[in-house]
């Protein structure tokens, strides 16, 4: 075997190791942000429940009326 064909079969395999290597990278920090993504997507929706559980029954129109009638009336 000639050295000019051993160069070509050597780039040849790294050119298909490449092939293979590149879009499985890829396609696994493309998989990593996504799976990332959905972490804060599902963590600002469960922030938001707990913060409308919390406030739910805190501002009924009783408490809004007595809030009402502490605000100093700058008419």
């Amino acid at each position: 075997m000639e050295a000019s064909n051993v160069v070509a079969l050597v780039a040849a395999g790294l050119a298909a190791i490449v092939a293979v290597w590149v879009p499985w990278l890829a396609f696994r920090f493309a998989l990593r942000q996504e799976r990332l993504r959905w972490l804060h997507e599902q963590r600002a929706q469960l922030y938001t429940e707990m913060l409308t559980e919390a406030f739910d029954g805190l501002f009924v129109p009783k408490q809004c009326e007595r809030l009402r009638d502490l605000r100093p009336d700058h008419r």
